[in-house]
Protein backbone atom coordinates (compact mmCIF):
# COMPACT_ATOMS: atom_id res chain seq x y z
CA UNK A 1 0.00 0.00 0.00
CA UNK A 2 0.98 3.73 -0.68
CA UNK A 3 2.10 6.11 1.55
CA UNK A 4 -1.05 8.18 0.61
CA UNK A 5 -3.38 4.97 1.21
CA UNK A 6 -1.89 4.12 4.61
CA UNK A 7 -2.83 7.89 6.00
CA UNK A 8 -6.22 7.44 4.33
CA UNK A 9 -6.51 3.95 6.38
CA UNK A 10 -5.28 5.08 9.70
CA UNK A 11 -7.98 8.27 9.61
CA UNK A 12 -10.90 6.27 8.51
CA UNK A 13 -9.74 3.62 11.54
CA UNK A 14 -10.00 6.61 13.83
CA UNK A 15 -12.34 9.12 12.98
CA UNK A 16 -16.08 8.20 12.44
CA UNK A 17 -17.11 8.11 8.74
CA UNK A 18 -20.32 10.63 10.02
CA UNK A 19 -17.88 13.51 11.37
CA UNK A 20 -15.99 13.07 8.30
CA UNK A 21 -18.72 13.60 6.47
CA UNK A 22 -20.43 16.74 8.11
CA UNK A 23 -16.38 18.51 7.82
CA UNK A 24 -15.73 18.11 4.30
CA UNK A 25 -18.87 16.71 2.28
CA UNK A 26 -21.21 19.60 0.81
CA UNK A 27 -24.57 18.37 0.78
CA UNK A 28 -25.81 20.42 -1.84
CA UNK A 29 -23.42 19.63 -3.67
CA UNK A 30 -22.90 15.97 -3.94
CA UNK A 31 -26.36 14.71 -4.12
CA UNK A 32 -25.02 11.24 -5.02
CA UNK A 33 -22.38 9.17 -3.11
CA UNK A 34 -18.99 10.69 -2.62
CA UNK A 35 -16.22 8.44 -2.28
CA UNK A 36 -14.79 9.22 1.25
CA UNK A 37 -11.07 8.57 0.31
CA UNK A 38 -11.40 11.72 -2.07
CA UNK A 39 -12.29 13.68 0.76
CA UNK A 40 -10.04 12.75 2.91
CA UNK A 41 -6.92 13.30 0.21
CA UNK A 42 -8.75 16.65 -0.92
CA UNK A 43 -8.92 18.43 2.96
CA UNK A 44 -6.33 16.61 4.76
CA UNK A 45 -3.88 14.80 3.14
CA UNK A 46 -3.00 17.41 0.66
CA UNK A 47 -2.37 20.36 3.45
CA UNK A 48 -0.37 17.49 5.50
CA UNK A 49 1.72 16.93 2.25
CA UNK A 50 2.76 20.71 2.20
CA UNK A 51 4.11 20.51 6.10
CA UNK A 52 5.71 16.95 4.64
CA UNK A 53 7.60 19.27 2.19
CA UNK A 54 8.09 22.30 4.54
CA UNK A 55 9.99 19.85 7.31
CA UNK A 56 11.63 17.49 4.66
CA UNK A 57 12.16 16.57 1.48
CA UNK A 58 14.67 14.72 -0.92
CA UNK A 59 18.14 15.89 -1.47
CA UNK A 60 19.44 16.05 -4.58
CA UNK A 61 22.45 17.10 -7.20
CA UNK A 62 20.33 18.61 -10.30
CA UNK A 63 22.46 19.55 -12.74
CA UNK A 64 22.32 22.99 -14.26
CA UNK A 65 21.89 21.68 -17.70
CA UNK A 66 18.72 20.24 -16.57
CA UNK A 67 17.62 24.25 -16.25
CA UNK A 68 16.40 26.74 -18.86
CA UNK A 69 17.89 29.75 -18.80
CA UNK A 70 14.93 32.40 -18.20
CA UNK A 71 17.21 35.42 -17.84
CA UNK A 72 20.90 36.73 -17.90
CA UNK A 73 22.62 39.50 -17.99
CA UNK A 74 26.39 37.66 -17.70
CA UNK A 75 26.31 38.47 -13.86
CA UNK A 76 23.53 36.94 -12.71
CA UNK A 77 20.52 34.51 -13.73
CA UNK A 78 17.22 33.48 -13.17
CA UNK A 79 16.59 29.72 -14.17
CA UNK A 80 13.49 27.68 -14.37
CA UNK A 81 13.68 23.87 -13.92
CA UNK A 82 12.92 21.49 -16.93
CA UNK A 83 8.96 20.43 -17.38
CA UNK A 84 10.10 17.15 -19.40
CA UNK A 85 12.71 16.34 -17.03
CA UNK A 86 10.92 16.64 -13.92
CA UNK A 87 7.62 17.23 -14.29
CA UNK A 88 5.69 17.10 -10.65
CA UNK A 89 8.76 18.17 -8.13
CA UNK A 90 9.54 21.64 -6.47
CA UNK A 91 12.36 22.70 -5.03
CA UNK A 92 12.22 23.32 -1.35
CA UNK A 93 15.27 24.89 -0.59
CA UNK A 94 19.03 24.90 -1.95
CA UNK A 95 22.05 24.55 0.22
CA UNK A 96 24.77 24.86 -2.01
CA UNK A 97 26.39 25.25 -5.80
CA UNK A 98 29.16 22.65 -6.92
CA UNK A 99 31.45 22.89 -9.72
CA UNK A 100 33.60 20.34 -10.34
CA UNK A 101 35.27 18.54 -7.33
CA UNK A 102 35.15 21.89 -4.67
CA UNK A 103 32.27 22.61 -2.92
CA UNK A 104 31.69 26.05 -1.09
CA UNK A 105 27.76 27.17 0.24
CA UNK A 106 26.11 29.84 -0.59
CA UNK A 107 25.97 33.01 1.86
CA UNK A 108 28.11 31.66 4.25
CA UNK A 109 31.72 32.79 3.39
CA UNK A 110 30.46 36.40 3.02
CA UNK A 111 32.74 37.00 0.07
CA UNK A 112 31.92 38.95 -3.07
CA UNK A 113 31.49 36.78 -6.03
CA UNK A 114 34.79 38.78 -7.34
CA UNK A 115 36.96 37.80 -4.61
CA UNK A 116 36.09 34.22 -4.85
CA UNK A 117 36.59 34.42 -8.56
CA UNK A 118 39.73 35.46 -7.81
CA UNK A 119 40.62 32.92 -4.80
CA UNK A 120 39.54 29.90 -7.38
CA UNK A 121 41.98 31.84 -10.04
CA UNK A 122 44.63 31.72 -7.10
CA UNK A 123 44.52 28.30 -6.18
CA UNK A 124 44.47 27.13 -9.84
CA UNK A 125 40.66 26.07 -10.22
CA UNK A 126 38.40 26.91 -12.85
CA UNK A 127 35.44 26.61 -10.31
CA UNK A 128 33.26 29.65 -8.86
CA UNK A 129 30.70 29.75 -6.74
CA UNK A 130 27.82 32.07 -6.42
CA UNK A 131 27.28 33.92 -3.22
CA UNK A 132 23.88 34.75 -3.62
CA UNK A 133 21.36 31.52 -4.82
CA UNK A 134 17.65 32.58 -4.06
CA UNK A 135 14.69 30.55 -4.39
CA UNK A 136 12.30 32.54 -6.67
CA UNK A 137 9.38 30.22 -6.92
CA UNK A 138 9.02 25.80 -6.95
CA UNK A 139 11.05 25.87 -10.11
CA UNK A 140 12.78 29.35 -10.27
CA UNK A 141 16.07 30.05 -9.21
CA UNK A 142 18.26 33.26 -9.04
CA UNK A 143 21.88 32.60 -8.82
CA UNK A 144 24.23 35.62 -9.02
CA UNK A 145 27.42 34.10 -10.98
CA UNK A 146 28.86 34.88 -14.50
CA UNK A 147 26.99 32.73 -16.72
CA UNK A 148 30.18 31.50 -18.40
CA UNK A 149 31.21 29.85 -15.01
CA UNK A 150 27.14 27.92 -14.79
CA UNK A 151 28.08 25.33 -17.20
CA UNK A 152 28.88 21.82 -15.65
CA UNK A 153 28.03 23.00 -12.23
CA UNK A 154 25.17 21.33 -9.95
CA UNK A 155 22.71 22.49 -7.90
CA UNK A 156 22.09 20.32 -4.57
CA UNK A 157 18.76 21.11 -2.96
CA UNK A 158 15.77 19.25 -1.42
CA UNK A 159 12.91 18.59 -3.34
CA UNK A 160 9.48 18.00 -2.89
CA UNK A 161 7.96 14.32 -2.34
CA UNK A 162 5.81 13.11 -5.16
CA UNK A 163 1.78 13.05 -5.09
CA UNK A 164 1.66 10.21 -4.11
CA UNK A 165 4.94 10.64 -1.59
CA UNK A 166 6.38 6.99 -2.50
CA UNK A 167 9.44 8.51 -1.35
CA UNK A 168 8.99 8.13 2.55
CA UNK A 169 10.04 4.41 3.16
CA UNK A 170 7.59 1.98 4.64
CA UNK A 171 9.01 1.94 8.02
CA UNK A 172 7.90 5.26 8.54
CA UNK A 173 4.46 5.13 7.42
CA UNK A 174 2.70 4.84 10.50
CA UNK A 175 4.53 7.10 12.75
CA UNK A 176 4.45 9.79 10.22
CA UNK A 177 0.40 8.48 9.95
CA UNK A 178 -0.11 9.50 13.48
CA UNK A 179 1.53 12.93 12.86
CA UNK A 180 -1.45 13.31 10.06
CA UNK A 181 -4.14 12.09 12.42
CA UNK A 182 -3.15 14.73 14.74
CA UNK A 183 -3.56 16.96 11.23
CA UNK A 184 -7.01 15.78 10.83
CA UNK A 185 -8.19 16.24 13.79
CA UNK A 186 -6.72 19.95 14.04
CA UNK A 187 -8.74 20.67 10.74
CA UNK A 188 -12.01 19.04 11.45
CA UNK A 189 -11.92 20.73 15.14
CA UNK A 190 -11.80 24.20 13.60
CA UNK A 191 -13.92 23.50 10.91
CA UNK A 192 -16.82 22.22 13.14
CA UNK A 193 -16.47 23.73 16.54
CA UNK A 194 -18.85 26.97 15.50
CA UNK A 195 -21.32 24.78 14.04
CA UNK A 196 -21.39 22.18 17.27
CA UNK A 197 -21.22 25.14 19.98
CA UNK A 198 -24.53 26.37 17.69
CA UNK A 199 -26.53 22.95 18.53
CA UNK A 200 -27.19 22.03 14.88
CA UNK A 201 -28.29 19.05 13.57
CA UNK A 202 -26.73 18.12 10.07
CA UNK A 203 -28.21 15.77 7.83
CA UNK A 204 -29.95 13.35 10.70
CA UNK A 205 -26.71 13.48 12.56
CA UNK A 206 -27.13 14.55 15.90
CA UNK A 207 -24.33 17.40 16.40
CA UNK A 208 -24.37 16.81 20.54
CA UNK A 209 -23.23 13.07 19.92
CA UNK A 210 -20.53 13.73 17.64
CA UNK A 211 -19.50 17.41 20.25
CA UNK A 212 -18.54 14.41 22.70
CA UNK A 213 -15.55 13.28 20.55
CA UNK A 214 -14.63 16.99 18.53
CA UNK A 215 -14.33 18.59 21.80
CA UNK A 216 -11.58 16.32 22.89
CA UNK A 217 -9.55 17.87 19.84
CA UNK A 218 -8.99 21.45 20.85
CA UNK A 219 -5.20 20.73 21.62
CA UNK A 220 -4.77 19.08 18.36
CA UNK A 221 -3.39 21.48 16.21
CA UNK A 222 -0.37 22.36 18.92
CA UNK A 223 -0.02 19.40 19.88
CA UNK A 224 0.28 18.82 16.21
CA UNK A 225 2.62 21.84 15.17
CA UNK A 226 4.96 20.50 18.34
CA UNK A 227 5.27 16.97 16.98
CA UNK A 228 5.93 17.96 13.46
CA UNK A 229 8.67 20.35 14.68
CA UNK A 230 10.39 17.54 16.85
CA UNK A 231 9.75 14.12 15.98
CA UNK A 232 8.35 14.77 12.35
CA UNK A 233 11.53 16.35 11.48
CA UNK A 234 13.38 13.44 13.20
CA UNK A 235 11.51 10.94 10.89
CA UNK A 236 11.88 12.59 7.82
CA UNK A 237 15.68 13.42 8.07
CA UNK A 238 16.17 9.30 9.41
CA UNK A 239 13.91 8.81 5.81
CA UNK A 240 16.45 10.54 3.20
CA UNK A 241 19.19 7.98 3.21
CA UNK A 242 21.38 10.84 1.78
CA UNK A 243 21.01 13.33 4.46
CA UNK A 244 21.02 10.39 7.23
CA UNK A 245 24.33 9.16 5.56
CA UNK A 246 25.76 12.79 5.16
CA UNK A 247 25.16 13.06 9.12
CA UNK A 248 26.62 10.26 9.89
CA UNK A 249 29.99 11.27 8.68
CA UNK A 250 30.24 14.67 10.22
CA UNK A 251 29.37 12.81 13.32
CA UNK A 252 32.41 10.05 13.10
CA UNK A 253 34.20 12.39 10.85
CA UNK A 254 34.00 9.65 8.02
CA UNK A 255 34.26 11.16 4.56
Amino acid sequence: MSFTGTLVRMIKDEIPIEILEIAFKDFKKYRRIVNIDTLIEKNIINSFYKDLNLQGGIKANIPLSDFNITYTNNIESVVELKKDIYPMKKIITVTEILQGNVMSSYGVSGRSPIDQLAGSIDKGTIGYFSSDVEVLSDRELYIEAPSEYLHGSEVVCYMSYGREMREIQPRYHLSLGALCLDKAKAIIYTKLIIKIDQGKIYHGHNMSTIQNIISGWSDSNKEYLEAMMVRGGKLLHMNDKRTMKESIGLLFNIR
